[in-house]
């Protein structure tokens, strides 16, 4: 029964059949697959084709050749071809458009989103379900195993793509499997394989490689530019990475040299080298003109006197410049391996004249600081340009002057020579009177012209007199202080340091306090922040020199404010005004609040709040009249000079109208109410600027909040 039972299952045939539409599901470019620069193929335009390598998964050979490639106007389809497990098609470059065809699985229309460059090859992954009759019957399988060198390699069998490395899979024995190994710089092998029963079969595959290397140096200098194909590759010298195997334009580029082209061709595994003698292109000469010239080549300066270095050959504009002198102009050839010596002739001077003259005369006369005799003089033969002159003579002072000289003109300056300059003289206590060479000029503050030379200074203040000999001279002081105070040194400190300090009201400035103070009774007050402290000290020769204050107390300052005031009620009703006060520690103000609503009303009828007059809704026009007025008086307590608060009492108002459709108007007694206005607030003063908030009620019937914003004047103490 059994081998009954294995003889039907031997004979059991299934048909499988399914059918899915074709994707395409990648496409990228292949950097260094080289097939569409090395396999060339152009279109009906003439341009070189890019190539696309399509991959297949799940199809086999037979189903790849059927398959239809179709391109817009713009994209030729130049040639198919069907290389085992793949399609191949050379197409338009700049392609948008493709359209693939099969009978079994259907139209697949891709639109292309990279671009697609003449002479490169792209790999395109058109993916399908299996679309294969399938009889399943017992067939023996084993292992194929196949190992792959570079570790990177793609392996493919029966158009199937593997992976990479070492891959396996069961296949059927007895039956010829095609594979094929490829990797990016590396020969592709292709064979056909059978897997048998007995063991797997083991394949080892090692791709031969499809590059080179270049190798360049350049003598007699390194450092030369390196272009492969007309791209930058680096300098000398130079040793490529990986280069597919085939030819390149080699170009060898170093300023002063000429340029070196050829042609390389890159051998398997090779390693290509060469070594270029550069021919050069240039001349070394050295050009020399007057020590002091300025040496410029085609407009750049290259030194002073003398310069030698490398030129490329050619033609060249040679100058030689100098200030105040005509350039010399030539221009010269130089050819390659041209050296030695070439003269550039000297700048010619350009001279004028200067006409000096000086009141008093007989200075003497100093030029860019060489001497020309005494004024008056004509100099000749100055150079063109700006000059310095100075004239110098005794008992005066000297001056300097800058004055400019043109070619063939000349130039007029004329001088006059301080005889002596402005001193300053001052005394404490002001208003001495001072004499120099014993003649009164008058009472200091005192400034006046002296004569350069010795002279005697008096100063008198009452019975004290001061005697000081001078000498004026132009670096001599110009500002003299005699000290006249019958009195001593004092210290004035105070705890807190920089305190503002004032003597007899007069600030002085800040302590610790040190100064000259004549001999009398002071009034001394010193402040810092919002504390202060008073004094009285007595400056006497017996007396002390160090005075402390170190008692500070509060010092609330005084000051007159006013603000604009705001204030809103729960009827609710807005109102306006003004407060004005003025407070110390303690002080007063006094507000004044109105409505805005002006207009003369009458009512003697009373509503209550919801409108209803003894238990009826009268017909209201919808129009209300609100009528404020408020007059508070009070007191202030300051915290600190920042801080303040106010307690106020007076009288105030408030009364609320609703009209009726006739117009006359009816009283809402809910919202009016007449009688005491009690506030209580705080006020804020920063910096001179007054903000305030105020708490009112009328009669202890109607609250309202009261805001107010306004400006303080201090006063001091």
């Amino acid at each position: 029964m059994k081998k009954k039972f294995l003889l039907v299952a031997l004979l059991f045939v299934t048909l499988f059949v399914s059918a899915q539409q074709m994707k395409v599901t990648s496409l990228k470019a292949l950097a260094s697959d080289l097939t569409a620069k090395i396999h060339q193929e152009t279109d009906r335009n003439n341009h070189v084709c890019a190539l696309f390598k399509i991959r297949t998964p799940n199809m086999d050979q037979a189903m790849r050749e059927k398959l239809e490639f179709k391109g817009d106007a713009g994209t030729e389809i130049v040639k198919t071809t069907f290389p085992t497990g793949e399609v191949w098609i050379y197409l338009s470059p700049k392609a948008r458009y493709l359209e693939i065809k099969h009978p079994d699985l259907g139209i697949e229309t891709y639109n292309i989103k990279i671009e697609i460059e003449p002479a490169k090859t792209y790999e395109m992954i058109l993916s399908s379900a299996k679309a294969t009759t399938l009889i399943e019957d017992v067939i023996t399988t084993n292992y194929l195993v196949i190992r792959a060198a570079p570790s990177e390699a793609r392996i493919y069998v029966d158009g199937a793509y593997w992976g990479t490395g070492e891959k396996s899979q069961m296949l059927t024995i007895g039956v010829d499997h095609e594979y094929r190994v490829e990797c990016d710089l590396y020969h592709t092998v292709t064979g056909k394989v059978q897997t048998n029963s007995e063991k797997k079969t083991e394949l080892d595959i090692n791709l031969k490689p499809a590059f080179g290397f270049i190798s360049i140096d350049s003598k007699p200098e390194q450092g030369a530019e390196i272009l492969i194909d007309g791209k930058h590759a680096g300098t000398t010298p130079y040793i490529s990475g990986r280069l597919a195997s085939g030819q390149y334009e080699v170009q060898v580029l170093k300023e002063m040299y000429k340029p070196d082209k050829r042609t390389i061709r890159v051998i398997d595994s090779d390693t290509v080298e060469y070594v270029l003698d550069m021919l050069p292109n240039f001349a070394v000469p050295q050009f020399t003109t007057a020590p002091d010239a300025q040496i410029y080549i085609n407009g750049q300066f290259k030194g002073t006197g003398q310069w030698s270095g490398r030129l490329n050959a050619g033609s060249y504009v040679l100058e030689a410049r100098k200030d105040a002198h005509r350039t010399v102009k030539k221009t010269i050839i130089l050819e390659a391996g041209q050296n030695g010596d070439i003269l550039i002739e000297s700048p010619e001077p350009i001279y004028g004249k200067i006409n000096i003259n000086s009141e008093p005369i007989g200075a003497k006369i100093f030029v860019d600081n060489k001497e020309y005799g005494t004024t008056p003089d004509v100099i000749s033969n100055i150079l063109i340009g700006v000059h310095s002159v100075r004239l110098e003579k005794a008992k005066c002072a000297a001056v300097s002057a800058k004055v400019t000289v043109e070619e063939g003109k000349m130039a007029e300056l004329i001088l006059e020579l301080p005889t002596g300059k402005e001193i300053s003289l001052t005394s404490e206590p002001s208003g001495a009177k001072v004499y120099v060479d014993d003649n009164y000029l008058g009472d200091t503050p005192l400034t006046k012209y002296l004569a350069y030379g010795a002279h005697t200074i008096k100063m008198l203040n009452g019975s004290d007199t001061k005697t000081e000999n001078i000498e004026v001279t132009t670096d001599s002081k110009k500002e003299y202080f005699f000290d006249l105070i019958t009195g001593k040194n004092i210290r004035i400190g105070s705890i807190p340091d920089n305190a503002r300090l004032y003597i007899d009201n007069k600030h002085v400035g800040e302590t610790p306090y040190s100064k000259k103070t004549s001999y009398g009774t002071y009034n001394v007050y010193a402040e810092k922040g919002d504390k202060s402290q008073s004094m009285k000290i007595t400056v006497s020769k017996e007396g002390p020199d160090n005075f402390n204050l170190n008692s500070f107390t509060r010092n609330y300052k005084s000051e007159t404010f006013f603000t604009l005031n705001g204030a809103y009620s729960t009827t609710p009703n807005l109102s306006f005004g003004l407060t004005f006060g003025r407070v110390k520690h303690f002080g007063w103000f006094v507000s004044l609040m109105s409505g805005t609503d002006f207009q003369s009303i009458s009512a003697d009828i009373i509503c209550d709040k919801n409108g209803f007059v003894d238990g009826e809704l009268p017909f209201y026009s919808g129009e209300k009249a609100m009528k404020r007025l408020s007059l508070i008086a009070g007191g202030m307590m300051k915290f600190n000079n920042v801080l303040s608060m106010k307690i106020g009492l007076g009288y105030g108002q408030q009364a609320c109208y609703w009209q009726v459709i006739d117009g006359q108007w009816f009283k809402n007694d809910a919202f009016s109410t007449s009688g005491i206005d009690v506030s209580v607030g705080l006020q804020m003063n920063i910096k001179g600027f007054v903000i305030s908030i105020d708490a009112v009620t009328t009669n202890f019937k109607i609250m309202e909040a009261k805001f107010g914003i306004g400006w303080s004047f201090f006063k001091h103490k």
